[in-house]
């Protein structure tokens, strides 16, 4: 069988098309907007130009070697170009075409699989692939010129999706919260390449830090299992259909039968896999452990600069069974120099609404260094009286002394456009941030638990 390879440096797009918003079309677009280095080879039997490119009249028609190929014709056309693939020795086909069995038509998948020889095949009813390192953006979408065109920021997160719709949104998300992703594949009715392939790719992958997947359906529940029991990356999944009326759903999307959740659930424990229940939550969990190492202990030191946010903040880690415990005598006597002497030090550590960068830095450290603290937690609110820099600067420098120790500082920030502006500068400085309690609660509560891969 032949290596999966999703950063080639050749691709043909067979049934690129001459029609804008086609297809066939936008997903050539995409390739060369992407700015894709290697060689691109346009496919159609009307032969002709297409975006600048000669057109080819058939797979077998291009000399040069093809690595990949990414198939938009029409389903009955498949099968024959699959086997076009397998004569060529393209090592992976990308098949974006539906029409297979998540419409009834299962028998046009076993052809595929009957021809494809050495291939291996993603999809079909896949969106594509999008690679931030290669560059390539081998998928299809938008359709109309109104969408905004989205490449993922270059990262650790690996994402594999079942949905291709929702991996371009999950795209869309990760952009705006400043996560970057090292390779997000759709894999459709995934009947070759499935999540346990991807799983092993991705532990090979030199950018993957984590494994996130977006999961309907398992179809050999065996080699999952496998694969994710020996996967020396974390691995976080949501996954889809948990009720009734959502398996049913399930199985009109993609012709999945989705199975019981508590199978999965129990599966997901027996294998360390950590559920997420959102893509929220997948996304926040996946982009702290990419960035974080996990907490040494379930005691939680906070730094804030308003009261009521270091309270609630307080309720919804112990309500997850986290602890907030008083700090060592020498840390509360660190503690008292900072902190406003109407306010009495503690944890959390309440700087009062004037703190500034120094304030908040040696209070983040006095926590992050105390034996008994296992993770820090800066949680600060746009008050509007210091420059909300003062508290970027700061929480990055208790981030990095907090990883030398090996603990995590997560920031739960509070405020408007000017915090959300702020977290590029923390995401390229490592450190994730959250805009509610609740998440960065959860996110902690999840680096604390009996997390071992």
């Amino acid at each position: 069988m032949s290596h999966l390879n999703l950063n080639p440096q050749s691709i043909a797009i067979v049934g690129a098309s001459h029609t804008p918003g086609k297809v066939g079309y936008n997903t050539l677009r995409n390739i060369l907007v992407s700015r894709y280095k290697g060689a691109v080879y346009p496919v159609n039997p009307k032969g002709g130009e297409i975006l600048g490119l000669e057109c080819y009249s058939s797979l077998l028609e291009i000399k040069n070697k093809i690595e990949m190929a990414v198939i938009t014709t029409p389903a009955v056309l498949v099968p024959s170009v699959i086997a076009d693939c397998a004569k060529k020795n393209v090592e992976t086909a990308v098949v974006i075409s539906s029409g297979f069995s998540e419409v009834g038509r299962p028998d046009l998948e076993k052809e595929l699989l009957k021809v494809k020889g050495d291939v291996r095949i993603i999809g079909p009813n896949a969106l594509g692939i999008k690679n931030p390192w290669g560059p390539l953006d081998a998928a299809f979408g938008p359709l109309d010129a109104t969408f905004s065109y989205v490449m993922p920021k270059k990262g650790g997160i690996g994402l594999i999706s079942q949905s291709g719709a929702l991996l371009l949104g999950m795209a869309h998300l990760a952009n705006e919260e400043a996560i970057g992703l090292s390779l997000i594949v759709s894999v459709g009715n995934k009947i070759d390449v499935d999540d346990a392939d991807l799983i092993d790719y991705f532990n090979e992958d030199p950018h993957t830090k984590v494994i996130a997947i977006y999961l309907e359906q398992v179809n050999n529940g065996d080699r999952f299992m496998k694969a994710a029991k020996r996967s020396k990356k974390p691995i976080v999944a949501v996954k889809a259909g948990r009720s009734e009326a959502g398996l049913r759903a399930t199985a009109s999307h993609t012709g999945a039968m989705g199975g019981s959740d508590k199978i999965y659930d129990s599966a997901f424990r027996q294998a360390g896999i950590i559920r997420a229940f959102s893509v929220t939550e997948l996304f926040d969990y996946a982009n702290t452990l990419a960035l974080m190492p996990k907490a040494r202990n379930s005691r939680i030191g906070i730094v804030t600069n308003g009261g009521g946010l270091g309270i609630t903040i307080t309720d919804a880690c112990e309500s997850l069974g986290l602890e907030v415990p008083q700090p060592s005598p020498e840390t509360l006597k660190r503690l008292r120099d900072l902190i406003p002497k109407e306010i009495k030090p503690g944890n959390p550590a309440d700087l009062g609404g004037l703190a500034n960068f120094s304030d908040c830095r040696e209070a983040g450290k006095a926590l992050i260094e105390d034996n008994k603290i296992g993770g820090v937690i800066m949680a600060l609110v746009q008050t509007g009286l210091t420059k909300l820099e003062e508290y970027t600067s700061a929480t990055i420098e208790v981030a990095r002394r907090g990883k030398e120790l090996g603990k995590p500082t997560i920031g739960c920030w509070m405020g408007g456009k000017q915090i959300r502006d702020l977290r590029e500068i923390l995401a390229e400085s490592e450190v994730p941030i959250y805009p509610s309690v609740s998440r960065a609660a959860k996110v902690m509560a999840m680096l604390c638990s009996c997390y071992t891969k």
